[in-house]
């Protein structure tokens, strides 16, 4: 996704996020915040096979408590 960003103009940086003993979506969050970031690009998916049914975990909880604009990919 860096290099399709960067093919329009736009620098996106990778950072890895090391998981701590908080959920995925915690350490997201924080790291973000900690960083100054101001879009947090992730994944997220649909668990079992009612496609659309609920979000999975910690794209839930990310939308639920995101402070920042962030874009999902299914």
């Amino acid at each position: 996704i860096q290099e399709h960003l960067l093919s329009h103009g736009i620098k996106a940086r990778l950072e890895l996020c090391p998981v701590t003993s908080a959920t995925l979506a915690d350490s997201l969050l924080n790291h973000s915040f900690e960083g100054g970031f101001d879009l947090l690009v992730m994944g997220a998916y649909y668990p079992g096979s009612r496609r659309g049914s609920q979000l999975g975990k910690a794209a839930g909880q990310i939308l639920r408590e995101m402070t920042i604009p962030v874009l999902m990919s299914h």
